[in-house]
């Protein structure tokens, strides 16, 4: 569905990438319907790999300026390909957005107390359309004072959800030799991304959607299953002999998976003796 949703875009400038890393091939076969569009690019890899090779082998694929990572529950408003155009035009390195836009698919399992919440609809939080420059530096100081947490609450450079310019994520495998690592591609690129990339913007408007379905890693969050004891976090799977950072504790958890992930991106880059200015901050300056 989500590859219906994109490749109904019309326009040749969108490629959409999908790698593939499931037991079997069988979406394959589904995405036959689609073999006269070029713009699509499909990949099974069967041997097993981790979430941060499957993502980077993901990047490695693709053929675009900016990229966008997205779930396979996720969709993308078609709008994105103007501000694409717009960042471009004016060397923009990355936009950002919070998620504003979530759909909630049938039988997520979602619950809010005693409200079920799975219930096919999209929720709409307010949006501005206002734009402006985002400051890295001070989102990643706000990040490491609170403990890795909320990163997708901050105005990080981010790739999940967010758009970037590929060469920023080319700097980031030539300095380490990987486009990701860690266990969460996610936020270890929003980290590394935001010592890299020059030139980045906010746009208080959302160009793509985040979805919420049975199997994600939303859901599970939200029912309680990212949690457990530390040698059975599914992160771990692909990886030989992980490095865990000696800073966070070893529980499994989203908290500690994160906070993990993005101390492997400042280990990488060589900064782990870096201090910050700020105050600690409290919740209301989140």
């Amino acid at each position: 569905e989500t590859a219906k949703q994109i490749l109904s875009i019309n326009d040749d400038r969108v490629q959409l990438v999908i790698q593939d890393n499931s037991d079997n091939d069988t979406l394959k076969n589904k995405l036959k319907i689609f073999e006269n569009d070029k713009r699509l690019k499909y990949n099974y890899t069967k041997k097993q790999l981790s979430f941060v090779d499957n993502f980077g082998k993901a990047v490695s694929d693709s053929d675009g300026e900016y990229i966008c990572a997205i779930g396979d529950d996720d969709g993308v408003n078609p709008e994105i390909v103007e501000i694409v155009e717009w960042a471009k035009l004016n060397s923009i390195s990355s936009v950002q957005y919070k998620l504003k836009a979530i759909y909630v698919w049938p039988d997520s399992g979602i619950y809010q107390g005693s409200k079920r919440l799975d219930n096919g609809n999209l929720n709409l939080s307010k949006i501005t359309s206002r734009v402006y420059a985002a400051n890295p530096a001070l989102e990643l100081e706000k990040l490491f004072l609170n403990g890795c947490q909320n990163y997708l609450k901050l105005n990080m450079v981010k790739l999940y959800h967010g758009i970037v310019l590929k060469v920023c994520l080319d700097t980031i495998k030539n300095r380490t030799g990987k486009y990701f690592n860690g266990l969460s591609p996610d936020i270890y690129s929003a980290v590394a991304l935001s010592l890299v990339s020059k030139n980045n913007v906010f746009i208080d408007y959302p160009f793509t959607i985040s979805g919420i379905c049975k199997t994600s890693g939303s859901a599970d969050s939200a029912t309680g299953k990212h949690t457990g004891k530390w040698e059975d976090a599914p992160h771990f799977a692909g990886h030989l002999n992980y490095q865990w950072s000696d800073k966070v504790p070893k529980i499994y958890s989203v908290e500690t998976i994160w906070a993990d992930s993005a101390m492997a991106a400042i280990k990488d880059f060589e900064m782990e003796n870096m201090h910050f200015n700020l105050a600690p901050l409290t919740a209301d300056c989140l």
